[in-house]
């Protein structure tokens, strides 16, 4: 079961590098855009950013804070339910969870360092920066793993009372990083698309193996038959 994990991911990191060039292809395209086009994201940006309060600052931050424990925690709860109840159906889908957020978070990495985008507060003194990072911007890292996530709960359990409160949180994830001021309308737009993408390739992938080797025992079966 972890040997078919780590095929996965391996596989899906092939795909992986597709999709980096792919994203490269366009953040340069981004990056020669019109300066209306640079107007209007930090325009959406300032003024998501401009608004305060207590209540909000509070809970955006928790909202924020909360991306990375959600998005590990969540392989990790299922894979311990699926020991508990014996359950080796579960324990497959949570291995498979992780591998969806590792490699949502490769590519997002890869393309972070590779692009290398100054954050807005440290670009424009408008910005209220209510948070602080200190990796580039460009993707939103907590977006991709939120996104990510959410797609992978709802691929494992198709059902729309997992699905709409999963994708809700991971928008919501995303607008807390603008209300904090740490990212672009552009960066959490970029990361939402990676994780929701990069998260169903992988599925798509596994399905595919599952599928192929399940035909090769069938064909074995009934070629021992003959």
């Amino acid at each position: 079961m972890i040997g078919n994990s780590i095929g996965v991911f391996l596989l899906c990191m092939k795909l992986a590098k597709h999709i980096y060039f792919t994203l490269m292809v366009i953040a340069i395209d981004f990056a020669s855009c019109s300066a209306q086009t640079f107007h209007a994201d930090i325009a959406l940006l300032e003024k998501i950013n401009s608004q305060e309060s207590n209540f909000g600052d509070h809970a955006f931050a928790l909202l924020s804070a909360s991306a990375t424990p959600v998005a590990l925690g969540t392989p990790l709860v299922n894979f311990s339910i699926g020991i508990l109840k014996k359950d080796k159906n579960i324990k497959k889908k949570s291995l498979l969870m992780g591998v969806q957020l590792a490699s949502a978070m490769a590519v997002s990495s890869i393309l972070k360092y590779s692009i290398g985008r100054t954050r807005p507060y440290d670009a424009y003194t408008t910005i209220n920066n209510k948070a602080q990072d200190f990796t580039p911007s460009f993707p939103s890292g907590h977006t991709t793993s939120a996104f990510a996530t959410a797609t992978s709960i709802s691929l494992a359990w198709p059902r729309w009372y997992v699905i709409a409160p999963s994708y809700l949180w991971a928008a919501s994830v995303g607008y807390s990083r603008l209300y904090l001021g740490v990212h672009y309308p552009t960066d959490v737009l970029a990361g939402a698309l990676l994780g929701t993408s990069t998260s169903w390739l992988t599925w798509k992938v596994n399905h595919w193996l599952r599928k192929s080797i399940e035909n090769k025992k069938t064909k074995l079966q009934k070629h021992n038959l003959e």
